[in-house]
């Protein structure tokens, strides 16, 4: 199940990168990007989910790690921007999903998209993120 949700969460950077780059709306993004052929229906929900309601509550989700970060959210790379936008929204609206898993299935996702060094910012940023919005699942870390 892992591997399934790590799929869908490749694709999710690749659609809110598009969204952040084109301003296009869930739809237009969902039809055209290409998912991977053995993605579930519960992936595929997720998916849907993510490119759906991370548009609609950006501001809110984009409040959380912003003042982790010591640049302007608009000036941060696109797929920076992406992925702690699916993590954040994960560790806010997803209490189902353990926090360091989602901290670090983003630091994977960093590997695979990001620079070099992005790993390790958005491991900074989260790890602040979760202990702000998992106060008590953290505090038994």
């Amino acid at each position: 199940m892992k591997g399934q949700r790590h799929k869908a969460r490749k694709v999710a950077v690749q659609a809110l990168y598009q969204w952040d780059m084109t301003g296009q709306g869930a739809n237009e993004i969902l039809s055209s990007i290409p998912s991977p052929e053995k993605l579930g229906e519960a992936e595929q929900e997720y998916i849907d989910a993510i490119v759906s309601e991370i548009p609609r509550r950006v501001d809110e989700i984009d409040s959380q790690f912003k003042p982790h970060i010591v640049r302007a959210v608009g000036s941060l790379d696109p797929v920076e921007k992406a992925i702690l936008r699916i993590a954040t929204w994960e560790l806010m609206f997803r209490p189902e999903i353990p926090w360091r898993v989602v901290i670090d299935e983003a630091i994977e996702l960093s590997k695979t998209f990001g620079s070099d060094q992005s790993y390790r910012f958005i491991n900074g940023v989260l790890d602040k993120v979760a202990h702000e919005t998992r106060k008590a699942e953290t505090a038994q870390a």
